[in-house]
């Protein structure tokens, strides 16, 4: 079959068992695995694909068709304008985690010292340090996400200071800018998770408690220390959560709070301040 043979069988597919982004994802699925730009698809639309090549799309649209994650099968995921390694020991990143790592870049300078707690692939880090030049630490609870997060790194030629830490643990010095993406997905939620993500991606990286706000409860308090005066505490949020973590903020003397949407509408990050005092 040729390529645009290829394409419309397997949207046919993805069409017949109901998969999601029927549009889009079968061209990704095919450039990947031809090793090809998705315009090449169209533009080249004629040329045959070999036997083996044709064999590696049926194996992906099997695995697909189980649920798998297209980032999963594929082995990458877009972020920022860039592709980042991803596997089953990350979380895939989400475009709305784009909006953490915008606020931080829009924050950051070259004499920055910026954290990126819960890193995961790297992908928040990596992009602040290559838009910015800044200073970056990233840490995470999960050794397996590091490795990912460090071969994103190099991959794009950043130096970013890795660690091993259950949050603040085991991170020393004062930092401008500290972002946190960490699990907030409540009990309930979790119950009903979509099969690829349930099946699939890290519980460690989603669950958050009972209610969602576990982590909160901890980086919001502890950021304190290792925040220089005036610094800013971003992290994402569940779309229900912006109320309940503010207050906190609040409570604990951080100025200047701000909950932001996200594209959709939906409460997504809450940016506080460190007092100067």
């Amino acid at each position: 079959m040729t390529r645009l043979e290829w394409l419309r069988y397997v949207k046919g597919r993805y069409e017949e068992k109901g998969i999601g982004e029927a549009e889009a994802e079968p061209r990704h699925l095919i450039a990947d695995i031809l090793d090809i730009e998705i315009s090449d698809i169209f533009t080249k639309g004629y040329e045959p694909v070999g036997k083996e090549q044709g064999k590696q799309i049926e194996a992906a649209l099997t695995r697909r068709e189980q649920g798998e994650p297209l980032a999963y099968i594929t082995g990458k995921r877009w972020f920022m304008g860039m592709e980042f390694a991803v596997d089953r020991r990350v979380l895939i990143p989400r475009q709305e985690t784009e909006l953490l790592a915008e606020e931080a870049i829009a924050l950051a300078g070259t004499d920055s010292r910026i954290l990126d707690l819960c890193t995961g692939s790297g992908c928040v880090a990596v992009s602040v340090a290559l838009k910015t030049g800044a200073e970056v630490t990233a840490s995470d609870i999960s050794k397996d996400a590091l490795e990912t997060a460090k071969k994103n790194a190099d991959r794009y030629g950043v130096q970013i200071r890795f660690v091993e830490s259950d949050l603040f643990c085991g991170i020393q010095g004062a930092f401008h800018v500290i972002t946190a993406n960490p699990p907030y997905i409540d009990a309930e939620q979790m119950k009903k998770l979509d099969v690829q993500v349930e099946a699939y991606e890290p519980h460690l990286a989603l669950f958050g408690g009972v209610d969602g706000l576990d982590f909160y409860r901890r980086i919001v308090p502890q950021a304190l220390a290792a925040l220089e005066r005036g610094g800013v505490l971003l992290m994402e949020i569940g779309w229900d959560q912006g109320e309940p973590v503010r207050k906190m903020m609040e409570a604990y003397g951080y100025r200047e709070i701000e909950i932001k949407k996200d594209y959709a509408g939906l409460d997504r990050l809450v940016k506080g301040v460190k007092a100067d005092v």
